[in-house]
Parts: C-alpha cells; structure tokens; sequence
C-alpha cells in the first residue's frame, strides 16, 4: 500500500491534533493546512470540517472549492452537525465520503480509502482522457483506438458505487 497523504482543514486546534494522531496511527502522513492556503500537490485526500459555522464565510467558501479540491485530492466531510440536510448538500457537491464527529478508527479509515480510491480512479480517467487529446492531435490512430476503450473501462469504473 502506498503512504496516503491528508491534509486537514479543521477549525478547531484540539481537533485537528486528533486527526493528525488518528491519520499517524494508521499509517497516514497528515498534515494541517489553513483555509487560505494552497493544497499541496501531493496531496490524495483532504479532511474537512463542513460545519464550522454555519453562516460563516469559511464554511461558504469550503462549499465553494468542493469541486476544486475535488479535482485535486479524494475530498472526506468530517463534522459534527450532521443533519441530513447538510450530508445531501456535500454529496450534491461531489463529496467523496461523510465522517460523523466523534469519529471511530473504522469509520474514518472508511472514509479515508474511499477518497482515496476515488481520488486514484479520477487520476488515471484523467490521464487517458489527456493522452486520447495527444493521439488525436497527433494522427496516432492506433492509440486513439486503444486508449478510447480504456477510457471507456475506466469510466464504466469510476461510475460503480464502492
């Protein structure tokens, strides 16, 4: 198994601390990042408190990068308010899974390797998907064939429930 790598973006200091030790214990390299920063590259998977406050603007602006966080790393919710509205909001805004505050290892493993998973699947979508656009620009039929039905395999893939 690979080293999974999870930022944290969470409010609340002891918590993430608690994240951190939890990630450490199973193996994971996890790190804080502020709201304001950059995700690192490296990044596979981000924790994210989706609660904070819920009228402030940090919790507008998490909404608001879902789908670009989501691009970029597996993204799992984790909160303690949650209502059914908000678990219906953050899977309409492509969340890849829902941890309740106070977690338990295996739901949060759980949550972690289904981001994970996900995260790997829209990575290698990604990468045919540009290596297609390559062939295509450059006539290589052939590959465009090939590529064309992993692409096709692939999304079939990412398509099934985990």
């Amino acid at each position: 198994m690979s080293l999974i790598r999870i930022a944290i973006l969470e409010d609340d200091e002891s918590v993430r601390k608690s994240l951190q030790r939890s990630c450490a214990r199973e193996g994971y390299i996890a790190y804080a990042i502020p709201l304001s920063a950059s995700l690192p590259p490296e990044t596979d998977v981000v924790l994210a408190d989706f609660y904070l406050d819920k009228d402030s603007k940090e919790r507008r602006v998490l909404f608001d990068v879902i789908s670009k966080l989501r691009a970029l790393a597996g993204v799992v919710a984790v909160t303690g308010a949650g209502t059914v509205d908000l678990v219906r909001k953050l899977a309409e805004k492509g969340v890849d899974a829902y941890v309740a505050k106070p977690w338990d290892r295996d739901n949060l493993v759980a949550g972690v390797e289904i981001a994970y998973h996900r995260i790997v699947r829209r990575r290698k979508l990604r990468n045919i998907t540009n290596q297609i656009a390559q062939a295509a620009s450059s006539g290589r039929t052939w590959d465009i064939l090939t590529l064309t039905k992993s692409h096709k395999e692939l999304e079939d893939f990412v398509d099934q429930e985990w």
